[in-house]
Formats: C-alpha cells, structure tokens, sequence
C-alpha cells in the first residue's frame, strides 16, 4: 500500500471524496497545462529566501485574471494548471524594491522556475526580461515540446504528423504513423486538450484539425507518468488554442507543388529489367486554405476559438493513371470559462469529414472503374471540469465521447469526361456506386477492372471519463515537500463493422504469360455467402497513483504506478483479451550544484499494452463463406511463384463461414520494461549539450501461430495436418516470450534556446533494434521451423539518425524576416531476403535471421523556408516560402522502399519526395 504523507488532518476528508469518485465516476484528465515555481531571494552574496512576498502572475492565455499568491517561509509559490504560454510576474513587500520579471515561458507538463532577487530599501521598481532556461532540471522524461513559436518559424509540412517527425527517436510515419522509441507504428497513444483520441481499432491516430489552432506538441518516448495511460510506445500529446481576452481573426491560403522537380530516370538492372521508378509522370499538389477566430465571450471569464480548415492533396505515383484525390475539412470549436475562481470549465467539438478518392496507387494496372474511395472522418466532443479548492488542491475531471467512421467502396462514377475518373454509363446518374458488378482482378499484367472488388463501412466509438486529484507543495514531515496526484478512468470501446463483395463474387483474369495481353484468359473466380456484419466492444478501468517528491531544492523524484482492468470480446461477446495489469515507475533527477544547469535523470519504468480492438477480432466467428474455381492452370504454369494459390489441383477450394481461428488459452499482456539514463548541461549562456541512453525490452506482443499444418523441417513444405481438413491454416492468438524486441536509443545533441533572435537545436540518435514481432499479428510464428530465423534487425533498426532543425529572426527593425533549416539524416533500414516455399505457394522462406540481407541506401532532407510579415494599417500581412528536399535526394523512401519481386530482386517501387515548393500567406489581426 502507498502511504502519503499530508501536512495536515484536512486533507484526509478531500481524500475520502475522492475515493466516492472513483467509485462513482470511472483518458486522464489534464496533460495540457504547465507550472511556475517563484523563488524569491535578496541580492546578498549569500542569498536568503524573503517570506511574505506579494506575487501577481499574469498573461495573455490566462484565463480568470490575474491570480495573487504569497512567498512561504523558504521564500516559494507555485503557480498551477497555467495555460502554455508567455506570462509576467510582478514581486512586491514593504521595505524592497518591486520587481517586475516578463517573457516567462510556461510549457505543457513541464515546471518553469523564476528566481527573482529583491534590494532592501525603497528604490525604484526593477523590470527584467526573463531568461528561458536551456535545461529542465526537474523533468524526468525522455521526449520533446515542440512549442507554437518552433512550429511557426521552421518547415514542418504544417500537420501535427509531419511536425512529430522533427522530435529525436521518431521515425518511419507512412501514412502518418510513426515508430516512435523503437515501438511499432500502432502502439503510441494520441492525445488532444489531454483526452485519448487513439483509434481503439488499429492504435493509430484518428483525427486531422487545423494546423494554425495548435499551441504546443509534446512528444514523449519514455520517462513519462502514469497519468498520462497507456502506451507501449510513444505519446503524441497536442493541445490547442483556447482563446485570449483579444479579439484575434487568422486567414490563410498554402499551396505545395513537387510537379516541377527535376525528374529521374528508372534504375535497370544489368539485364535490363526495372528496378526503381521513374520520376516523370508522377505528381503533388496540396493546397490549404485556413481561419480561425478567437477571443472573449466575456473578459476574463469566458474566451472561445474556432478553427476550420480546407486540406485538397492531389497525388499520383509514377505509371499511374488515376491521381489520388485527398479532401478534407477539419472544424473545431472551443470554450473556455472561468466564472468564479474556483471553477474552470472547457468544452470543445471536433469533426474531420475527409473523402479520398482512387485510393490504389501502388499498381499501374487498375483500370479508373476499379479504383476505390474512402471516405473517413467523425467528431469528437468533450468536456472538462477544473475544481480548485485552493492553490494547493484541484479536481480535474473530464468525459469524451468520440466516433470516427471509415468507408471504402468504389468511386462514384461521372459524367465529366475530362476527368480519367470513374465513368458513368448513359443510363447512370451522376455519382453512382455499383454494388452489383463484380469486379474483375489482373493477375500477371492483366487489368483490375469493371468494378471495385471489395467494400465496407466501419463505425468506432469510445466513450470516456475521468477525474484526477492533485495535492500540491505538501510538506514532508522528514523535509521537502510533495506534488501528489491521483487519477481514475473508465473507457467503453464499440467497433461495428459490415463488409462485403460487389456482386458477392469477383473474377480473376491472367496473362498467361506474364505481361503478354495476347495469352490473356480467365480461368477461376470466387464466391462468397455475401456481406458479414460484426461488433466488438471492449471495456477498460484503470486507476493511477503517483508523485512528485523533492526531498531538496535540487533532487526530484518521480514515481507511481497505474493498476489497468480490462477486457476486449469478439463478435461473439466471449473475452478474447482481458487482465489486470500493474505498471510501476521510478524516475529521479538530479541538480547537482543547484545552479539550474545541470541535469542527471535516470530510472526505471513498466508500460503495459492493454491492446487493440483489431486484436481481439483475430477470433471473431464472422467470416466469408467462400468457394474458389481455380482451374489447373494457377497450380502449374502460374503456381511457381505467384502468390495467390496453393498447391492443390482439383478445381474447387472450400472454406468455411464462421472463423476457426481461436486464443491461447493463458495470454499475457504486452509490457515493455525501460530504463533511462540523462545527462545534461548548459554550457555556455542559453546554449545546451545533452546525452540520452534508454533501452527498452518489449515482451510477450501478440503474435498467431499455426495448430493445423504440419511442416518439414526447413518449413518450405507442408508434410501433414493435426485436424481433419490437411489444407486449411488456423491460427492461434498468443503471446509467446519468443514473440519480443530490444531496443537501444542514444542521443547526443545540442540545444540552443530562443535567445537574441535565433534557437537552434540537433541530435544524433544511434539505434539498435533486434527482435521478432514488427507489430502485433506479424505473422512470424505461423511456420514453426521459421521461429529460428524471426530474431534479428527489425525495420527500427536504422543505426544513425540525425536531426536539427533552427530559426533566425534576421536582424531588421521591426524584427519581420525569420529563416528556418531542417536537416534530417536516416540510415537505410534493413531487410530480409524470403525465398519460395511450397508450403505457403509464395516467398515466406527464410534461410538467415531477419534483417541481415541488406540494408536500404540512406536517406536526406534539407528543407528550408523564409517569412516576411508585413505590418498593414490594421493586423499584418505574412509571406511564406518554404522548399522541402532542396536537393531533390530521392533516395528510396524509408517507410516504403523496396521489396522482393517475383524475380526474387530486390526493387523499389517509390522514391522519397521529389522536391516541392510551398507558398503561404496569412493575414491576422
């Protein structure tokens, strides 16, 4: 049991209710705010702390007024919850100078410390500008802030995905997703104004807002608390404007172009067969259009913010026809109140409606009719209630009800022939979908045509609340004082989903030689029972307990433990994943000379993985039914490599309606242990060097293996079956101890604070990451003679990053003109070679460990903008020109380089981004 230490019996009552809380009210509320500590010393040469000091904190983003406090006896006050944010601080006492202290920087779940020195003696009153410390001593975590003025002043690509891709130890991002810390794309956690907005189906984020209503970005890698729930890899925390009592309006307009970069040939091979793309009939364009409008509703009371923004990209990769077509429209609105001091409320409505139409551009041979749309989005609302029963206590709680939805099925068809879209015939109305027709698939240079194959509609759902307690500067009777917090939280998960076949059934057409329209042929198409429809729902209830302790001025240590209770159904309703899990944290750091430059942070944490609702379903009853004309030719001319039949000759394939995959019966829960070690110092005014050494052990991730098919000894045949069909695979849910990654991250880097215009800051990451699962359900442990072979480098394992990003307010009056650089380096990642199995009819054979094949060629950005605001009688005027990839490096891409063709070689089928040009204006007042 925890046992607390409280400066008094009155708390003991505030404790009491909130244990009726958890009870009674079940993402942890918070996360969005920061804290100032003031210590407040006379100007002696041996300083001595001064009691009684009146202090009057103020600043644009707080709301409520100014709040007062009073120096203790050891000449302290703690502001909290302060918005994230510039603020001023004024000291006074009878008998001492006034002292004014402005530009205070205050960023989220981060402690600033302002020291002020008062004169004895009636003189004038002082005003200094405050210096921004280049070392957080106090913090114990291992990640970055990225704060609104970093984002405004260097090339970020200007979404919250791109700008995490700036922070040390995130890396990949496909799609939006990265890997973060070493862990897989769909295990970090998404947070917006401290509510979990994290898909509960894939683990991925599911939200897309304006980029301009962003105040700061907090992206962890470890180090970090319990409150903030539950990841096992990294935390991507975004908070957004709330308002100030200023009536503020911001329009903007970017367009983005990488049609007109110098083009590339198509890499061959020495016998002339292709082996990376051209560079000349792809495209880019993107163009946003953006507003957003602040201010009070009443000052100091009441402030509101709504944003909305307009994001079309157009997209076609090299060979294909049909350009992919993204639009989307993300609306915010927010409201903050204060209407007495001792209540805070906020409220906020986000929706991200968003169509991308002919979605496959990975195959030249798709014919417009069979492309597809996906249509995705939904909203997200939420309200929170901050209780302060004094400046030492508060009660944070929160509820969220969030739905997003995606569907895909195919492009409605139109009648304007100037468009290579989706045409409709005479008889169709404008924007009609085929459900009826099936759809024809190209094997072997063939055509994917007539109709989209597949479709479905997919609604999720996560409803939530929470409340947090926070006990704040409780003395200790043994010295120092405490910072104690206590959370609770209850989550419902609903995913719905049906899906189906255009027509139940589709057709397979071939060149029997490869390529070669003249053999073309059909010989097999496939049936099924028709459109399934499922749900599964999971419920989770975690609690939290932790603590900030400074025994002294100069030591803090950070330690708790959440307890998480969960369980995930299939579509049955039967537990598939459920456990109570326990995740303690121990975290210190160190001042040595109490000076405030110098940092040693060291420590040890458990991150638990409750998992995912895509995980659970792994055992879901819902199925096709489905029956295969195969006809003999797949298993001989085209079986050898094909990839899409197995070895049997007769000419019909059945399986089975309901799912016969099931669950182990004794599965453990994901974790990754950590252990940290920092070392920082500030070695010249304003400037930084930092060392970061953090391992990261992942066990027991989910992961199928096989229970019917029996294989040889090298895994390239199969020899027999366990149960009575010898041709089907049936999977089974586990989670082996072999199914695990290590991972080592060192950072060596530099940080130059905001200081006399300029701030700059770049890191050197060095990564090792062995293991055997890249992400849940891989696959590795289906073919048992394979498990020899899963262990080795994983596709994190990029060895040398490097990153640095820098801005310089070029020396003009007024100070208007501002360049930004970013560097990034990446280390090619590294891949395996698969040969052909019989067993599996395709390339799943390894013969050595995972990853020691060959490793990609490395890749480089610099990317580069320059900004001249622009003062107009009333607001100003700001111009934007920003270049990504300067040096048209088009190097394969590394979240998706390269593969393995039939061939057996290894081909890129996309190079990184060619360079592109963004211009922007914006206007404000």
């Amino acid at each position: 049991m925890l046992r607390l230490h409280a400066r008094s019996r009155a708390i003991l009552p505030l404790l009491a209710a909130f244990v009726a809380l958890l009870v009674s009210v079940p993402a942890f509320a918070g996360l969005t705010t920061g804290s100032l500590r003031v210590i407040v010393e006379d100007d002696g040469p041996d300083p001595l702390p001064i009691p009684g000091v009146t202090l009057q904190l103020t600043g644009e983003n707080l709301i409520g007024g100014a709040q007062t406090q009073v120096t203790n006896n050891n000449g302290e006050a703690q502001f909290v919850e302060l918005p994230p944010g510039l603020y001023a601080i004024k000291a006074t006492k009878d008998n001492f100078s006034g002292v004014t202290v402005e530009g205070i920087h205050v960023d989220i779940n981060r402690e600033a410390v302002q020291r002020i020195k008062m004169q004895a003696g009636q003189v004038e009153e002082i005003v200094v500008e405050a210096t921004r410390p280049a070392v957080d001593v106090t913090s114990t975590t291992q990640g970055s802030v990225l704060t609104k003025e970093f984002l405004n002043n260097v090339p970020t690509g200007r979404s919250y995905q791109s700008a995490v891709q700036l922070a040390a130890g995130v890396t990949g991002g496909g799609g939006g997703n990265p890997n973060i810390g070493g862990g897989a794309f769909n295990e970090n956690t998404y947070m917006l104004d401290g509510a979990n907005i994290t898909d509960p189906v894939t683990g991925t984020f599911s939200l897309n807002f304006n980029f301009d209503a962003i105040q700061q970005i907090e992206v962890l890698l470890g180090g970090y608390m319990p409150e903030y729930g539950v990841s096992i890899g990294g935390i991507v925390n975004v908070v957004t404007e709330s308002g100030t009592n200023n009536l503020e309006f911001q329009s903007s307009v970017y367009y983005n172009n990488g049609n007109w970069a110098p083009k590339t040939d198509e890499r061959l091979s020495a016998d002339g067969v292709p082996i990376a793309p051209t560079g000349f009939d792809s495209q880019f364009q993107l163009i946003q259009i953006s507003s957003k409008i602040s201010g009070p509703v009443v000052r100091d009371k009441a402030w509101f913010i709504i944003s909305y923004q307009s994001s079309r990209t157009v997209i076609a990769n090299v060979g294909i026809p049909q350009a992919r077509d993204y639009e989307g429209h993300y609306i915010l609105a927010k409201l903050t109140m204060q209407p007495t001091p001792e209540h805070r409320l906020a409220f906020f409505v986000q929706s991200d409606p968003t169509t991308v139409d002919n979605v496959d551009q990975n195959d030249p041979y798709t014919k417009a009719e069979a492309q597809t749309r996906q249509a995705q989005g939904g909203f997200v609302a939420n309200a929170r209630w901050q209780w302060f029963l004094s400046p030492e206590v508060n009660l944070d709680s929160q509820v969220l009800m969030q739905k997003s939805f995606i569907e895909v099925n195919g492009v409605p068809c139109t009648h304007d022939r100037s468009r290579n879209w989706n045409q409709c015939r005479p008889d169709e109305m404008e924007g009609d979908v085929d459900w009826e027709t099936p759809g024809r698939f190209g094997v072997a240079g063939a055509y994917n045509s007539v109709n989209t194959i597949q479709f479905y509609f997919d609604d999720r759902f996560r409803y939530q609340a929470s409340t947090k307690l926070s006990l704040l500067s409780v003395e200790d009777p043994l010295g120092g004082t405490h910072d104690f917090k206590f959370g609770a939280e209850g989550s419902q998960l609903v995913w719905d989903q049906v899906q189906g076949l255009s027509g139940n059934s589709y057709y397979y057409d071939v060149n029997l030689v490869s390529f070669d329209p003249n053999t073309f042929t059909n010989y097999f198409w496939f049936e099924s029972t028709g459109p399934i429809k499922f749900r599964t729902t999971a419920s989770e209830y975690n609690v939290f307990a932790q603590d900030s302790w400074k025994p002294v001025s100069n030591l803090t240590l950070n330690y708790g433990s959440r307890l998480d209770s969960y369980v995930m159904r299939n579509d049955l309703g039967e537990p598939v994943l459920q456990g109570v899990l326990l995740g303690p944290r121990l975290f210190g750091a160190w001042d040595p000379w109490g000076d405030q430059k110098t940092k040693i942070a060291t420590g040890y944490g458990r991150f638990n993985d409750t998992g995912r609702l895509g995980v659970a379903s792994y055992t879901s009853a819902s199925n096709y039914g489905q029956k295969l004309y195969i006809g003999e030719v797949f298993a001989g001319q085209l079986g050898q490599g094909s990839g899409f039949m197995n070895s049997q000759q007769s000419i019909y394939a059945l399986f089975p309606k309901d799912n016969v995959n099931t669950a182990y019966d004794e599965l453990y829960a994901p974790r990754v242990d950590q252990v940290l070690l920092t070392l920082e110092r500030e070695v010249v005014e304003d400037v930084a060097v930092y060392s970061t050494m953090s391992g990261k052990f992942s066990r027991y991730l989910y992961e199928p293996d096989e229970t019917n098919l029996i294989f040889d000894s090298d895994g390239s045949a199969i020899i027999g079956s366990r149960l009575s069909d010898p041709l089907l695979s049936y999977g089974r849910l586990r989670t082996p101890a072999l199914a695990k990654r290590d991972y080592f991250q060192w950072d060596l880097g530099v940080r130059k604070v905001d200081s006399h215009r300029w701030a700059m800051e770049a890191v050197y990451t060095y990564t090792q990451s062995i293991g055997s699962s890249t992400g849940a359900l891989s696959g590795s442990f289906m073919n048992d003679p394979q498990t020899q072979y899963n262990y080795g480098p994983l596709n994190t394992d990029l060895r040398s990053v490097f990153k640095s990003a820098a801005y310089w307010n070029l020396p003009t009056d007024p100070w208007t003109q501002t360049l930004g650089l970013v560097v990034l380096y990446f280390d090619g990642y590294p891949e395996e070679r698969l040969y052909y199995s019989d067993a599996t009819q395709n390339r799943s054979l390894r013969v050595r460990p995972r990853g020691t094949y060959f490793r990609f060629v490395p890749s480089w950005w610099v990317n580069a903008n320059f900004t001249q605001t622009i003062d107009l009688r009333k607001g100003a005027l700001k111009l934007d020109l920003e270049v990504f990839n300067i040096l048209n490096s088009r190097a394969p891409d590394i979240g998706n380089g390269g593969y393995v063709d039939f061939q057996n070689r290894n081909v890129t089928v996309s190079r990184q981004d060619p360079t592109r040009v963004q211009l922007g204006a914006t206007y404000e007042f």
